[in-house]
């Protein structure tokens, strides 16, 4: 047998740190070469393949970091001052879910069937704005809200295992949104995960669930190796010493590389001009990402209709895993779109939607 050397264990943390590290100053000076290294990526065929068509990428003007930006909450109304059956054009609220203050997005007709947006790390209900709007124009009855933990006004979850704190919240907030019909859930990534178990372990919540690149499946070796403490802290280390100029230029970069999107990269970015938001940031992400590969999705345990979708230029939840889902839950629908990242329903909202819409209506409606 072969024998480990001595302090081997010991130095591996530390030379995966320097590969971190210089992984990170690679991305600060440029992610172009990476791209070209890898020649893109290319449309994977699955049984049901849908291919959705993404307009030209527009390309974000270069600048200054910009200043920090509170999420936008829209337009305010008071809950009783929505006529019933008045359409709702992304008006929100502030509302009381299992003892958190959190805002709700509401759109459509109040007698559309119902989708909860749910959505992922580092993230909020703004990201389904446009999304949301065209599902509503197909008729659907579409309302998102803020996690604890989100970027939104939600506060961070207790101390403990985050899972089933957030399981338990979109019980709740099931509870509190959708009080008469089952909902159809569309949830993006973290989300997606969370979406996932609680089809698993209480399936008659919901009607069926859309899952947009969905943690728990197959991960990017980089997703995985975040998931460590101490790569946490490494994080949180670098957060405190450099400045605002470098956090934000830090974050936009591998947003772009991880999510392998066309939009976003620069409001993403802007959140971490506030230092205190960045460290909660990388310190919590790899508390999630912990819990995930703990216990990661198993397609056949969800119990109601399921949609996957991923971006063939997703490089954080790739789109291999559909051959993982077609295996387990041949039952499920697996689109695969050419040309999108991490977020299809920010790449190409009305094809998204349209895939959603159809896909959904099709599963009818159910009553509590």
């Amino acid at each position: 047998a072969e024998s480990a050397s001595p302090g081997g264990e010991s130095r591996a943390p530390w030379l995966a740190g320097g590969v971190v590290l210089a992984a990170i100053a690679f991305l600060l000076f440029g992610v172009a070469p990476l791209r070209r290294l890898a020649g893109g990526s290319s449309a994977i065929a699955v049984p049901g393949e849908v291919v959705v068509g993404v307009e030209p990428e527009e390309v974000e003007p270069e600048g200054s970091p910009p200043e920090l930006e509170k999420p936008d909450p829209g337009p305010q109304i008071e809950p009783e001052a929505m006529p019933k059956g008045v359409a709702a054009a992304g008006l929100s609220r502030t509302i009381e879910i299992a003892g958190v203050d959190t805002r709700v997005f509401e759109f459509g007709p109040e007698d559309g069937p119902v989708a909860l947006c749910v959505h992922g790390f580092a993230a909020g209900p703004e990201m389904f704005r446009k999304l949301a709007r065209k599902m509503a124009d197909a008729g659907w009855r579409v309302i998102a809200f803020d996690l604890p933990g989100g970027l939104g006004t939600a506060p961070p979850p207790k101390p403990g295992p985050v899972t089933p704190q957030l399981v338990s919240f979109l019980s709740s907030a099931i509870a509190e949104l959708s009080p008469s019909e089952r909902p159809m859930l569309v949830a993006h990534s973290q989300g997606g995960y969370i979406a996932a178990r609680l089809a698993s372990e209480q399936p008659k919540l919901v009607r069926s669930v859309v899952l947009l690149g969905p943690a728990g499946l197959d991960a990017a070796c980089w997703m995985r190796l975040i998931s460590h403490a101490w790569v946490g802290l490494l994080f949180r280390l670098l957060v405190g010493l450099i400045g605002v100029r470098g956090r934000t230029r830090l974050a936009e970069r591998l947003y772009r590389w991880a999510i392998g999107g066309k939009v976003g990269a620069k409001q993403f970015a802007r959140r971490f001009a506030d230092r205190q938001t960045a460290l909660r940031l990388v310190g919590s992400g790899p508390v999630f990402l912990h819990e995930v590969f703990e216990e990661e999705l198993k397609p056949g345990g969800v119990k109601v209709p399921s949609l996957y979708v991923w971006g063939t230029e997703d490089n954080t939840t790739p789109p291999t895993s559909a051959v993982q889902v077609l295996s387990e839950a041949p039952k499920a629908t697996v689109a695969v779109l050419a040309g999108m990242g991490h977020l299809p329903m920010l790449d190409d909202p009305a094809g998204v939607a349209e895939l959603i819409t159809k896909w959904g209506k099709r599963r009818g409606r159910r009553a509590r």
